[in-house]
This record gives structure tokens, sequence and C-alpha cells, in this order.
């Protein structure tokens, strides 16, 4: 179509898949691609380091990434295999919410 009845209507068509993308883009926004409910580190095995960690004292960053990295090399291995498993459900109650919020369930 040409003219300016064509012209309004092709860009009435744009207009309408911009916005259907504007509103699945947004979905996706709030919440990040890099959720900590779907990371083992942040949900299970950081919270388990930082209270060994603390348990000395800290005194500069070296330190810190001394403990850090003390601590990493002790930590029992059933821990990050628990936090794994625990993954598996986490994956399945994101499908179930369709993306959305689930961390709610855990």
């Amino acid at each position: 179509m040409s003219g300016k009845n064509g012209t309004n209507n092709i860009l009435g068509i744009t207009l309408t898949k911009f916005n259907k993308f504007s509103q699945l883009l947004a979905q996706f926004m709030t919440w990040p691609p890099n959720s900590p409910d779907l990371n083992p580190v942040d949900y299970s095995v950081w919270s388990i380091l930082q209270e060994k960690v603390y348990k000395t004292r800290i005194t500069d960053l070296d330190d810190l990434k001394h403990g850090i990295r003390t601590v990493w090399a002790k930590l029992d291995h059933a821990v990050i295999a628990a936090a794994v498993r625990q993954w598996r459900r986490r994956l399945s109650a994101c499908v179930k919410a369709d993306g959305g919020r689930f961390e709610h369930c855990f």
C-alpha cells in the first residue's frame, strides 16, 4: 500500500509490535538474568563461606582474600553437592513460575 493510509497502517503495525516487545522486555528487566535465586554460590554457598571467614578477625583486604581462599579450599564438597541438587528444584520452580519470581518457595 502506498500513500498516507498505507504508511499509517505500517506505522501502526510497527508500533504495536514495538509495544509488545517493550512489555516483554520489561518483564525480564524486573528480574535480572543473573538472579541470585538461580546461582548456587549466591543462595547457598556464600553464606557458609561468609560465616566461616568472619570467625577470625579481618584487618585488611589481603586478610579477607586469604580467608575466603582458605575456607573455600576446606569446604566440604557435600555443601556444594547439596546446592547443586537444590538448583534443579529452583530451576523447575522458575519454569513453573514462567520465569517469574519464585524465591518465596524456598
